[in-house]
């Protein structure tokens, strides 16, 4: 009894030992061998911490990973992350050589993620690979000797595991959402039987924007024959199901050193229609199940070949229908008389793909709807060779299958034309090699789309295709509050449809209301507010970019902003992103507008350039609607009557296609035709009232002013005009800013007599002369704001220039006396010397006279000084 005692308590001391040997030195292990993986290849791996137990998987031990990273080193990108991934193995396995077989009981990873990514330029995230490679030589050395590790796992499972493959060069994506997968197999075999269970919630494939299968649901229960020697794998027994299509499979693959052998045929033969309804992608909805349909569908298939870098299997697949029917239980209408027959395959060994659509015909109502055709050359060049014939009901198509659309879908579309085209023909302009003839028709149509900022609602629409052109022959529709009837020619419809290239055409359009606004998509933009980390979202208004379009335009009435243009008619071209205007007349605000120039989204901030011609424009209603007027002529806002200008102005539009006032830059030469003035409503004209009481302001003659202006940078400068008041002529310059800022110099030629006691003091020294006739210049500055005019007369200085001018005037005055009577005296003596006289008494008394001339002459010039 002691001696099994000894014996019990032995092996437990050493199972205990063993236990803590893994138990405290499990992350030792881990870590040696992950930091050699991480040191010698370009990918790390890294981990939270581990599990072990001994209990979880009893008698196995248990070994959990968790929080697994693996990550490219050169693409940046994670490749798989798994919550955890746990291991169960016997605990003996544990201490083997390496030479003996470890098996492992269980594989378990958990909510996993394996995401594959080949970016444009051809990098891949999962290219693993060595960072020392080895010589060709020691590599050859080291592969002399076999591995004698061996390893058997008895099952695996992946739980609740996504895998994404997205090749952004080809723009394929595939995505295997909520996967999960069991197997069972002896791997130390060189063959084996693998026994699996495997289920895809949602399948997603597509290529572009199309998508092939859109979470589509998989279970396969599969049975595969594995010759690991050969790497040849056999579908022994096995059930697919593809949504509600159940599919056979038989045959092989088996990969060869060079290449990949396929030979794999399947079958679904007479099934209900409603399973290959199934497949249709956005069918497969949540009341799928309470689908009622009829008829039966055939569908089979091949795929076999060598998959190689020269070489792509060959495949074929045919689906048939007759006389089927369908109807979803939450949807009123039915789908009926369903006929198709329909096949793609690739007949050759380079992937020369075609879809050929022998017959599709179906009902919905009274409507019925044929097309047949075919598509060769799938994926290298897309040539179609199809016709279609009938009518269909776009709101009746919403009620008869669950197509998801965020707005409802309208109208009545009839067609009846045959079409001949392919891809390279119209990414080369090669119109004359598309043939499509016939005629189509759409009424009563509502179109929602990304690229309209309103929905387009067409009343009708009468087209008649011709080789690679659309007349349109008829066209009326609405978009926002506008209405539009027009007709012309789109040259490259196909282009546009099938190689997004720009729409391009020419045509006459009417309207009697046109609001811009309408035809302006919003694009939401994200900034930072300043001092938050919040987003917030901006949008701004862009002109679609795939117009290429040339308008002859005609309209009763167009909205801009807050103006109504009235009777406009002009050249209208789309292009780039930009609107240009040619020849562009309106009547608005009470006047005739003319304009060309250009408003363009291309960039953001949106910018304009215009040339204007205005003719009459009322000056109340401007400043009323325009901001830009308010801001360049603020003094408009007393006065009434109207203005005629030629105007250059460009500059930024904000968010709301308003102009952004600080970029304004331009020049105007401007002619006023004012009535009248209300001085009450201008701080500055009653302030300038105030100050100069000898001007009734509102007598002041503003008819026919002309002035030039120019403006950058939020100023506008004004060259020297000129005003007339009465017997006062004015001249006026300076600048004034956006912000209501002034610097203006006002230079008046005023008759002294206004300016106050000292003029008119000075002006009385003039004796009996004309005061009214003498005029000095009055300089007036003017600055401050325009709710605080500061007004500054410079009367001192015209004082001054008045002073001066009375100086002159009275030397002037001096001299022309002196000058009188110099004149007279000299006219005296020359008129007595001029008269002989033989009486002595008369020649005395000229002596006389001639002493009394001398003596005046004496007294004007100033007496001789005498000698002290």
């Amino acid at each position: 009894m002691k001696i099994i005692k000894k014996i019990f308590l032995g092996l437990l001391v050493l199972v205990g030992i063993s236990i803590t040997i893994v138990y405290f030195y499990k992350d030792a292990l881990i870590k040696k061998y992950v930091t050699e993986f991480n040191e010698n290849y370009n990918v790390t791996i890294a981990y939270t911490d581990t599990d072990f137990s001994l209990f979880k998987s009893f008698p196995n031990a248990s070994i959990g990973i968790n929080q697994l990273s693996i990550v490219n080193d050169d693409s940046k990108d994670s490749l798989f992350v798994a919550n955890k991934i746990s291991l169960a193995v016997n605990i003996a396995d544990l201490f083997k050589n390496k030479e003996d077989k470890i098996v492992l009981k269980e594989l378990l990873v958990e909510n996993a993620k394996l995401n594959l990514i080949i970016e444009k330029d051809g990098l891949t995230n999962f290219d693993v690979k060595e960072i020392h490679a080895e010589t060709p030589q020691e590599t050859a050395t080291t592969n002399t000797e076999e591995s004698s590790f061996k390893i058997s796992v008895e099952k695996y499972a992946l739980v609740n595991n996504n895998i994404i493959f997205h090749d952004k060069q080809s723009e394929m994506l595939v995505e295997f959402y909520n996967l999960n997968h069991t197997g069972k197999g002896d791997f130390s075999a060189s063959t084996m039987d693998l026994d699996t269970e495997t289920t895809v919630e949602a399948l997603t494939v597509a290529l572009g924007k199309i998508k092939y299968f859109n979470k589509t649901q998989i279970s396969l229960d599969a049975v595969l024959g594995m010759d690991l020697n050969k790497m040849k794998f056999v579908f022994k027994e096995n059930t697919a199901k593809i949504n509600d299509l159940a599919l056979k499979f038989d045959g092989f693959i088996q990969m060869n050193e060079a290449n990949q052998e396929y030979d794999i045929s399947f079958s679904t033969p007479k099934v209900n229609f409603k399973s290959v309804l199934s497949l249709v992608p956005n069918a497969y909805s949540n009341d799928f199940k309470g689908v009622s349909a009829t008829g039966i569908a055939n569908v089979n298939g091949v795929f076999k070949g060598i998959l190689s870098d020269t070489e792509f299997p060959k495949y074929d697949v045919h689906i048939t229908t007759e006389n089927a029917s369908f109807q979803y239980p939450d949807l009123p209408k039915s789908v009926t008389n369903i006929d198709f027959d329909g096949r793609i395959a690739s007949t050759t060994t380079n992937n020369d793909v075609f879809l050929a659509i022998k017959k599709l015909q179906f009902s919905i109502d009274k409507d019925q709807f044929a097309a047949k055709g075919k598509i060769t050359h799938l994926t290298t060049n897309p040539t179609i060779n199809a016709s279609f014939k009938g009518t269909l009901n776009l709101e009746n198509l919403t009620k008869a299958y669950p197509i998801a659309m965020e707005e409802k879908l309208e109208g009545v579309l009839k067609a009846n034309f045959t079409t001949q085209a392919n891809q390279k023909a119209i990414e080369n302009n090669q119109f004359e090699k598309i043939k499509t003839n016939g005629t189509a028709s759409l009424d009563n149509f509502s179109y929602v789309g990304e690229d309209m900022a309103n929905p387009l609602e067409i009343k009708n629409a009468a087209i008649q295709f011709n080789t690679s052109s659309m007349l349109l022959s008829n066209f009326s529709a609405k978009i926002g509050k506008s209405d539009i009837q027009a007709s012309g020619k789109l040259d490259n419809l196909y282009a546009f449809l099938f190689d997004e290239k720009d729409l391009k055409g020419n045509f006459n359009v009417n309207s009697t209301n046109f609001e811009i606004s309408d035809f302006l998509e919003e694009e939401v933009a994200v900034t930072k507010k300043e001092h938050t980390e919040t987003p917030s979202e901006v949008e701004s208004l862009k002109i679609p970019d795939f117009l290429d379009i040339n308008t002859n335009f005609k309209a009763n009435k167009v909205v801009y902003d807050n103006l109504i243009l009235k009777n406009v008619s002009g050249l209208v071209s789309i292009k780039n992103q930009k609107v240009r205007l040619t020849n562009t007349k309106a009547n608005m605000l009470d006047g005739t507008i003319t304009m060309n120039g250009d408003i363009s989204t291309q960039q953001t901030p949106a910018t304009f350039d215009l040339d204007m011609n205005i003719e009459k424009f009322d000056i109340a209603s401007s400043f009323k609607a325009l901001e830009t007027f308010q801001k360049i002529a603020p003094i408009a806002k007393a006065l009434k009557g109207k203005y005629t200008t030629k105007f250059k102005l460009k500059g930024n539009l904000d968010n709301e296609f308003s102009p952004e006032m600080n970029s304004l830059s331009g020049n105007a030469f401007a002619q006023l035709l004012v009535k009248s003035m209300d001085k009450k409503s201008s701080p500055l004209l009653n302030t300038l009232a105030s100050k100069l009481d000898f001007i009734d302001l509102d007598k002041i003659n503003l008819d026919k002013i002309k002035a030039a202006f120019s403006f950058k940078d939020g100023k506008v400068s004004v060259k020297p005009f000129h005003v007339k008041h009465k017997d006062i002529n004015m001249q006026v310059s300076g600048s004034h800013g956006f912000d209501t800022s002034m610097d203006y110099n006002m230079v008046m030629d005023v008759p002294a007599k206004y300016l106050g006691k000292d003029a008119v003091n000075l002006l009385a020294k003039l004796g009996n002369m004309n005061k009214d006739t003498i005029k000095v210049p009055l300089s007036t500055l003017i600055n401050g704001t325009l709710t605080k005019p500061n007004v500054k007369v410079n009367v001192k200085q015209a004082i001054s220039q008045l002073t001066t001018k009375i100086v002159a005037y009275q030397k002037q005055k001096l001299t022309n006396q002196a000058t009188d009577k110099i004149t007279s005296a000299l006219g005296n003596l020359i008129k007595q010397n001029g008269t002989k006289k033989d009486s002595t008494s008369k020649e005395n008394s000229t002596n006389d006279k001639v002493k009394e001339g001398i003596n005046d002459l004496i007294n004007i010039f100033g007496k001789k000084k005498t000698k002290k």
